[in-house]
Order: structure tokens, then sequence, then C-alpha cells
């Protein structure tokens, strides 16, 4: 999805995005490792687009689910 967004095939990347989302939710949780990374990947292509409440809710999203995963003060919470 990165390689499609730089490509500025950000339609593309946006839909594999949410389909992997979808997926990774239904396979592994919502609070799962796979699920943060999609959600912050989703945050920034919202971002590029200037879709910034989307982004915030994107990132809002991440960073609940890197606290229940990781805790308050680890690198992962912080990156999310």
């Amino acid at each position: 999805a990165a390689a499609l967004r730089r490509a500025g095939e950000v339609e593309e990347a946006e839909r594999i995005l949410r389909e992997l989302l979808a997926e990774t939710e239904k396979r592994s949780g919502r609070v799962s490792p796979d699920h943060l990374s999609i959600l912050v990947s989703l945050g920034v292509l919202e971002e590029g687009r200037g879709r910034f409440e989307n982004a915030h809710a994107r990132f809002q999203d991440a960073l609940e689910i890197a606290r229940t995963l990781h805790g308050e003060r680890h690198l992962e919470t912080a990156r999310a």
C-alpha cells in the first residue's frame, strides 16, 4: 500500500488498507499489532489527502491499541 501511495495510486492504497483492516480484525481481533500498524498507515494516508479529522480518529484508535498492547510508556505507544 505504501508503494502504491508513493506511486500516486492513493485510492488503490486506501482500498487495500481498508480490506486489510477488516480481514485483520476478523482474524486477530481489533487489539493486535497488525491492526495497529494498518490503522497508522491509514492515518498517514488520510493525513496526506487532507482528511485531518479522519486521520486524527485513526491515530487515536491506534494509540489506544498501543496502550493496551504495550502500556503507556513503551516506545511503540509513543510511535502510535
